[in-house]
This record gives structure tokens, sequence and C-alpha cells, in this order.
């Protein structure tokens, strides 16, 4: 079986792009045929672009391949989607092969429905990693690749049966899709620690109790700050009042919004909790920092299923989380955005750590590897039938 997969690789770190790069390094230690693309660049290069860069390549050789091939891994950095679509019709003609796709983009999910009723080696299967639209808002085109794509042989990964509810709502087969949660436990890797600078270290040093949060970027939804920075800036001040010397780090892989970002930072200045706030605004991984945390927040105002909360839990690292959805056993939940609501449960958290530790056991965690490659296996017996 050969597979690809199509999806961010860190960096920048964030979900999406932890799970993908988890899952290719599981896939290659089980000794499977295994392809990386990354689509990190995808939306950010135009055909005309592309054609201008394969002109320039033509006459002078100096511009960059469209592929950028690495040699840590089988991986190939994408920035044209045609070439991509290109090289999956024309090249990938193994039979069985999968293509296993993690891009939050309708088109491209239709586009890639197409190349397999091309190229009939190909089978496909989509990861559902959050899906906040719905489909009464959605454009009327996007409509249209949203019921190609559910008609289509395909089979879907939904991370949570929220999004499966959803997608069925939307034209999905029940059959075709498998509720499997995109955590896949971490390789400790010590070039990993590595990355983690002495200015961090220094400060989970310094500060206790640790309560670490995370995001990809700066992001709104309902014109809310998606991943509650903001929030989480007036829990340590609170909290502070009565625990002077608690830390909270904020890992950020990318700003998004730097207006909004220098906002933030005089809120911190405001309040005066300098000594007690670090916002990390790096691409990092994050498991390092959790490993030495006490608590971690995720106060989102919307989610799908959150790598972060089970990466916690497998860590017996208590979890504090908003509830906008259905979180795994073991999280205490906040009401949505309530301030006071937050700083109560994490302190009851922090005053009764041992009472309210009711963690996933490392030893038992549910391998989701083994369940993808099931989904696999299924997609290419059907596919054949």
């Amino acid at each position: 079986m050969r597979i690809i997969i199509i999806g961010p690789y860190p960096p920048p770190y964030g979900g999406i792009s932890i799970h993908c790069q988890r899952l290719y390094n599981y896939l290659k230690n089980y000794g499977y045929d295994i392809k990386f693309y990354d689509d990190y660049l995808l939306p950010k290069m135009s055909f005309l672009v592309l054609l201008i860069n394969y002109v320039r390549n033509k006459k002078n050789d100096t511009s960059p391949n469209i592929f950028k091939q690495t040699e840590a891994i089988d991986y190939e950095s994408l920035n044209g989607f045609l070439k991509l679509f290109c090289r999956l019709i024309l090249f990938e003609r193994k039979s069985g092969t999968i293509i296993h796709f993690h891009k939050k983009n309708w088109k491209y999910r239709a586009l890639i429905c197409l190349a397999s009723k091309i190229n009939r080696n190909l089978n496909i299967i989509f990861t559902l990693h959050s899906l906040r639209e719905e489909i009464e808002k959605v454009p009327y085109l996007t409509n249209l690749y949203i019921k190609y794509i559910f008609k289509s042989n395909s089979r879907y990964i939904a991370v949570s049966e929220e999004i499966k509810r959803k997608i069925i709502k939307w034209g999905a087969t029940e059959k075709k899709i498998a509720v499997i949660p995109a955590f896949l436990p971490p390789f400790i890797d010590q070039e990993d620690i590595k990355k983690i600078h002495g200015k961090i270290w220094e400060f989970l040093e310094k500060k206790s109790p640790i309560i670490s949060a995370n995001a990809s970027k700066i992001q709104f939804f309902n014109n809310q700050d998606l991943y509650g920075l903001d929030i989480s800036i007036e829990l340590c001040s609170e909290l502070v009042k009565k625990i002077p010397d608690l830390g909270f780090i904020f890992c950020l892989s990318d700003k998004g919004d730097e207006e909004y970002f220098n906002k933030l930072q005089q809120r911190i200045d405001d309040l005066k909790i300098r000594e007690n706030f670090l916002f990390i605004t790096n691409s990092l991984p994050f498991y390092p920092i959790l490993m030495k945390s006490d608590v971690f927040i995720r106060p989102t105002n919307t989610d799908g299923d959150a790598l972060s909360i089970r990466e916690a839990l497998y860590f017996k690292i208590q979890v504090i989380s908003s509830d906008v959805v259905e979180r795994p056993e073991g999280v205490i939940l906040f009401r949505n955005r309530d301030l006071s609501d937050l700083v109560l449960k994490t302190m009851d958290i922090l005053d009764k750590q041992e009472e309210n530790k009711r963690m996933y056991q490392k030893e038992n965690y549910e391998n989701n590897v083994d369940k993808i490659i099931k989904e696999y296996d299924k997609l290419v017996s059907n596919n054949r039938n």
C-alpha cells in the first residue's frame, strides 16, 4: 500500500501539522511506502505566479523548485495545487494508492476527488479536523463542491461525533465515516527539547504552579478572540492576586494579527503581570512545555477535537476547557467566555490537584494509528469491489 499524506508539516506547530507529522512517523516506522506533501504554501501562490516562476526557471535556472525536497523525510513542499493535481493523475499509478488529505478547503477536496475519477488507482480519505461552517451559509459554489465530495467514493475521518453528525446532515453516508480523535502520542525527541530556549526554562523553573495554553495564530470567531488569549491574560491577573509566584505560558506559533497582539501586550503591562505571563511567539514544539505544566487551559469559543487537550491528558496534566463542544473524559469545563467561572474552576484545580485528577492512563491509551490504517484497508477493499 502506498500512502500519500497531504497537509501541513511543522513548523509552524499547530494541531493539524503535528497530527500529520506524527502520522507520517508512525506509518514510516510501520514500514509503509509513504510520501508527504506539505500544503502550507498552497494558498500563497497563484497560477500566474507559478507560470512566471516556471518561465524564469527555464531562462536562468535560479527560481526555486515548486516542490522542495528535504533530507529528513520523504517530503515535498507544495506551492501550487495545479502541479500536485497533475502529479497525482499522471504519476501515482500504483494500484491501491491512498491519498490522505488534511487541508481545510472544499475546492481542493473536490479537485482531489476529481483526480481519483481520472486516475482510478487513487483512493481518497479526508480527515476533517474542524467544521465551523453552517451549510445554510456557505456560498453556492462551495455547496456544489460539498455535494460532489460526499457523492464520491471517498471515506471520511471525523475527529469528533459532532463533526460526524454535521457531515451526515450535509450529505455524507454514515457507513463511510469513522470517528477517530486526532491525537497521536508524541515521540519524545531530544531535538524538540533543545528547541526550547533558556528563557522559557528559566521561567518554568522560577514560577510555580505553571499554567499553559497554546494556539496556532490569533483568529476571531463571532467577533471574539477564538483561542481566548484575552481571557487567559485576565485569568492570570486574577490568579496572581492569590498565588504571586504563578506562571502562565501561552504558546503562539504565528501572531497572525500584530495590532491585536500589541493590545494584548499592553493589557499585560496594565495589569502588572509581565513577570507572570509569558508569550512565546515563535514556532516551537509544545509538548516539552506541556510536560512541565500543572494545568492546561483551552479557553476557545469554538473547537474541534483539540489535540492539545488529549496530549495533556496523555501526560496526566489537568485540563480546564470551555464547554463549547463535547470534551474528553477528565476535562474540567467552564462556561464559555465566563471569566469568573474560569477563575473559580482553575482555583479549585490548583487547590485540589490530586483529588481532581481523572486522567487517561498512558499505557491504556487507544492507538489511533491502527484505527486509521483500518480505514485505509476498508477504503481500498471497497473501491476494488
